[in-house]
């Protein structure tokens, strides 16, 4: 087993395809890394440019500071001849090959292509795109799977692994492959009555620069651009899927990095396009695709423009108050009444019930006609009866026929003598002579006897109506 990349690399050829990518290529080369499950592909027209391409990947994994040590392959011509010998030799890498007729021996080479060929198939028919860009969806897919596909070590992806990272790859650049878009066209490029912006669709992502890659169908090319707005929610309309009746120029394999591409070009420059439309990235291999048959039907684009908007009122007074008042008493008359056939609940009498009641309200108001306004609206929500103020603080008002008014304390001073048991006491006239000296305890005061609360009940009525008691109770308060 590898415990470091580099260790051990399989490698496989995937192809012929059914169709040329935009760029001529029928095949792709896919090595990937036995320990870091890293991915790289090279798209080829001839399946005889491997040197070329184990050359340009050895410069890259050397970069990386990796040694590739063994080489892993079947034993097609394609990797069995000089010139591929000749590279290995080179760089001192061991070349091993499977037996004829026996891919079982490099089944990791096998399923990777197998994996890679099903990703970039479900991109292109999700979105209906023409086959031809069988070269962009492994791209993609290669891309993809490096940053999120699993690896030999625990919570590490193979792109953390093979560039030696010690943090997640970023992948908020994710976009649905396929998705219709809108490339900035920049002024330079444009005159005064252009469009500012070309249709596209995404097709895969620029190398290590930050910068997407864009089918233009009217041009049958794929563009850089960086500067693009995704309309993830739009599939490709019917009818595009059609083969291009262009031409396809001849291809010879030349590697271009695209985070060597100077991100001041401009991407929708005819003359800077990247006419050869197969990423440079690339990390996987494909198989046969075929075009979706049948159409589908989609509903209008123009019903997108409506919306139901509705709002609903949070409390019961909002909704007797709303426009639709009579409709929400309907409602929930209609409601209660269905509760009640359902017999859902009994109405009873609640238990442990008291009546809620104000003896000692008084109400006052600069106005007899504020007074009136108000005692009208407490009505409307309680059971009020008005009349004449009888007792308000411990304090009794009595009014006398005269119009004049009688305050007195009768009531909290029974209410007193009641709590401290002295109701049967004799009364006196003056509790205290005037000038008597109250001495001091001649015992310490018993703890379970209210002094305080006696002395405090009794300053208040010296305070309200009995100021004849106020020097006794003076007098108390210092011994207390």
């Amino acid at each position: 087993m590898p415990t470091k990349p580099g260790e051990i690399v399989h490698a496989d050829v995937c192809g012929p395809m059914q169709e040329k990518s935009l760029g001529g290529a029928r095949y792709f080369l896919c090595l990937r890394d036995d320990f870091s499950k890293f991915r790289r592909v090279f798209f080829l027209q001839p399946k005889g440019e491997i040197a070329e391409c184990l050359k340009i990947y050895l410069k890259e994994a050397r970069n990386q500071g990796i040694v590739l040590r063994e080489l892993l392959t079947d034993c097609g011509s394609e990797f069995k001849n000089s010139s591929v010998l000749h590279v290995l030799e080179a760089e001192g890498i061991t070349h091993r090959v499977s037996m004829p007729y026996t891919p079982e021996q490099n089944g990791s080479a096998e399923r990777e292509n197998r994996t890679i060929v099903e990703s970039a198939r479900s991109m292109l028919h999700s979105k209906d795109l023409t086959v031809r860009l069988w070269a962009e969806a492994v791209n993609t897919a290669v891309h993809v799977l490096n940053r999120t596909g699993p690896t030999s070590v625990k919570d590490k992806t193979p792109y953390e692994l093979w560039k030696s990272k010690e943090t997640p790859p970023c992948i908020s650049h994710f976009r649905v492959f396929g998705t219709e878009c809108m490339v900035h066209v920049p002024i330079q490029k444009r005159r005064k009555w252009d469009k500012k912006s070309n249709k596209g669709f995404f097709v895969g992502y620029s190398g290590e620069k930050d910068g997407y890659r864009i089918y233009m169908k009217e041009k049958d090319q794929v563009i850089l651009s960086r500067d693009v707005m995704f309309r993830e929610e739009l599939a490709v309309p019917d009818g595009e899927v059609s083969k291009p009746s262009g031409e396809i120029s001849s291809f010879t394999l030349k590697y271009q990095d695209p985070s060597n591409t100077s991100e001041e070009e401009d991407p929708l420059n005819e003359a800077e396009y990247d006419t050869t439309n197969d990423a440079a990235e690339v990390d996987t291999n494909q198989g046969m695709v075929q075009s979706v048959q049948g159409r589908q039907r989609r509903k209008p684009e123009y019903l997108k423009d409506y919306v139901l908007m509705a709002e609903v009122p949070d409390t019961h007074l909002a909704a007797v108050n709303s426009e639709d008042a009579e409709k929400w008493k309907a409602a929930m008359e209609e409601e209660i009444a269905s509760l009640q056939e359902n017999h859902t609940w009994d109405l009873v009498e609640p238990t442990n019930r008291k009546p809620i009641k104000n003896h000692d309200g008084i109400v006052a108001a600069e106005s007899k006609e504020l007074l009136a306004t108000f005692l009208e609206k407490l009505s409307a929500e309680f059971s009020v009866r008005v009349e004449p103020a009888h007792y308000f603080l411990g304090m009794q008002i009595e009014q006398l026929p005269d119009g004049s008014v009688f305050i007195h304390q009768e009531k909290y001073c029974k209410r007193v003598l009641e709590t401290f048991s002295m109701s049967n006491a004799n009364p006196v006239c003056i509790p205290m002579d005037r000038g008597t000296i109250v001495p001091e305890p001649s015992a310490k005061l018993d703890e379970k006897v209210p002094y305080r609360k006696a002395v405090g009940s009794l300053l208040y009525l010296s305070m309200v109506k009995r100021p004849d008691i106020a020097y006794a109770v003076g007098g108390s308060f210092t011994v207390s």
